[in-house]
């Protein structure tokens, strides 16, 4: 007999092949399908429910549904807070995606906040201590929502301290490592 968790990380892989391809309905039916598994026996991971439903919150925000965009990434902050991951960056991403959400939907002060959380969060993780992980989404979803109230300044400082990342990790003129 196939374990629930088994089930479901079958459905979370196929959908995110899905996904990569720009193919979000399908990826998402695939989500919700595996989600349905885990309501059956939410206890058995709630690891991997929180990242099926951080991934449903992903897919409905390329699917341009913002509404339901903030359900899935509220459920997923819930998620996180509830069964903290061991994976710290995991922990912040609860913060990032749930401040995505907000942006989408206008609520860009909250969004700043929420955004501001899971990087303070991220910089704890040993990946970024050892210099090999910066938290770009982080920063994304607190430039985006800065630029949307017309605070460029404060936007632009974040975007330069990426810029200078990148800039020491991969060289000035580096074009490979986004492919």
């Amino acid at each position: 007999m196939v374990s629930v968790r088994e089930r479901s990380r079958e459905l979370g892989s196929r959908s995110r092949n899905y996904y990569e391809r720009g193919s979000f309905d399908r990826g998402f039916e695939l989500l919700t399908t595996a989600l349905a598994v885990f309501q059956k026996a939410p206890d058995e991971d709630p690891e991997m429910l929180a990242d099926t439903v951080v991934s449903l919150s992903a897919c409905t925000k390329e699917m341009n549904s913002p509404e339901q965009h903030l359900f899935y990434a509220k459920w997923q902050h819930k998620l996180r807070l509830q069964h903290p991951s061991e994976d710290i960056l995991l922990n912040g991403m609860a913060y990032t995606q749930l401040a995505s959400a907000y942006h989408q939907v206008g609520r860009h002060e909250e969004a700043i906040e929420l955004a501001r959380k899971g990087r303070a969060i991220n910089v704890t993780s040993p990946e970024y201590l050892s210099g090999q992980y910066y938290p770009f989404y982080a920063m994304i979803y607190e430039v985006l929502p800065l630029m949307a109230l017309k605070q460029n300044v404060e936007a632009s400082k974040s975007l330069e301290e990426a810029i200078a990342w990148r800039e020491s990790k991969y060289g000035k003129d580096d074009t490979k490592s986004f492919q």
